[in-house]
């Protein structure tokens, strides 16, 4: 359940109650929850020194040049909002991506991953640990 309810006891910043406090922040978890109007990205054409830097519910990449780009941009992926989901999908097998742990990324047993045609990865974001967490892969 997602909470606090934009009609539920709300404050601004001044401490006064009304349905302006908290609703952008309310607004962007309902939206991240349901992916509510939100397109996948185009393919994003990715080069190691730049990494990942354009955020949506579902990330299509592929490598800008011929082979695997391994990212060593810090930090790999765009920092998100707090319990910010996403997916990444690789689309080319010659034109591949790969992701290290470490650099803004927790890689499930701190193991590298690269994203070819087909693979995906989900990650969620925590704002206190400034890291996108890895929830789950698939090497298809």
């Amino acid at each position: 359940m997602i909470s606090p309810h934009p009609l539920e006891n709300m404050q601004d910043k001044e401490g006064k109650e009304g349905l302006s406090a908290n609703w952008d922040d309310w607004l962007i978890k309902l939206k991240d929850r349901i992916n509510f109007g939100e397109s996948p990205t185009e393919t994003l054409f990715i080069t190691a020194v730049a990494g990942i830097t354009k955020l949506a519910g579902l990330i299509r990449i592929e490598s800008a040049t011929a082979g695997t780009v391994d990212i060593t941009a810090n930090p790999q992926i765009v920092a998100g909002h707090d319990g910010q989901f996403i997916t990444i999908e690789g689309q080319s097998d010659p034109k591949s991506v790969k992701l290290d742990n470490g650099y803004g990324l927790q890689l499930a047993g701190g193991a590298s991953f690269t994203i070819g045609l087909g693979d995906v990865i989900h990650f969620h974001f925590n704002l206190n640990r400034g890291l996108w967490i890895e929830d789950g892969r698939s090497n298809n």
